[in-house]
């Protein structure tokens, strides 16, 4: 978007009543500009953002090591040459500040039984069909837009075998690379549930909670 505006109004020799119509083009535009991020100089909250938007720079500051200018910026992640994340610089290097993008937690009172006391965020979360210990996670609009984003995940009271074939025993907390786009799936089983050997998935973990970061 660009808003017109010219410095160079009013000139040393005018008239004010021939620049008139110049000068308030120039406070239109100020105006303008200013409302587009904060509230307007009319509103109870005049002098607050609402938001900030951030195009993404061509090229981010940087603030010399050890410096105390800091800053907010816009750039590209990455895993994606497309998709912005906000990062601040500190002067010791640029740090992601939209890091999470979905979270989910929830639980299995009763071994097959569907998910109780689910907490999602951006996200649903449901058993896959009748089988143990196999969850779907399905990301809500485009919060998650594309492949290239990591999971840390915890399962409690159980053996986890994680998304892609990565395992973790209890506790656990592992890292994956999401595989398909909209979503992922959680496969995570209890082999001592019912004095089994280990290795078998016979039964449900207790509870599961996943955070799905950007990168």
């Amino acid at each position: 978007m660009s808003i017109p505006y010219d410095p160079t109004i009013p000139q040393a020799g005018d008239y004010i009543s021939d620049s008139q119509s110049d000068i308030q083009s120039n406070f239109t535009s100020i105006d303008t500009i200013w409302s587009r991020d904060h509230y307007q100089f009319a509103s109870a909250n005049a002098g607050q953002h609402q938001f900030m938007r951030l195009p993404a720079p061509v090229t981010p500051p940087a603030a010399a090591l050890g410096s105390t200018l800091s800053s907010i910026f816009s750039k590209v992640g990455l895993a994606s040459a497309t998709e912005a994340v906000v990062y601040a610089n500190t002067g010791a290097g640029d740090f992601p500040l939209s890091l999470v993008r979905a979270f989910g937690y929830f639980e299995i009172a009763t071994d097959g039984a569907a998910p109780s006391n689910v907490i999602a965020l951006n996200c649903a979360i449901a058993r896959s069909g009748t089988s143990r210990g196999i969850f779907n996670v399905t990301f809500s609009g485009s919060q998650v837009p594309n492949t290239q984003y990591g999971v840390l995940y915890g399962l409690g009271l159980c053996n986890a075998y994680a998304p892609d074939g990565i395992s973790a025993t209890d506790p656990s907390i592992a890292v994956s690379t999401l595989r398909t786009t909209g979503g992922f799936t959680i496969r995570a089983y209890d082999p001592y549930a019912s004095g089994g050997t280990p290795g078998i998935k016979d039964a449900d973990p207790v509870y599961v909670c996943f955070i799905v970061i950007q990168v």
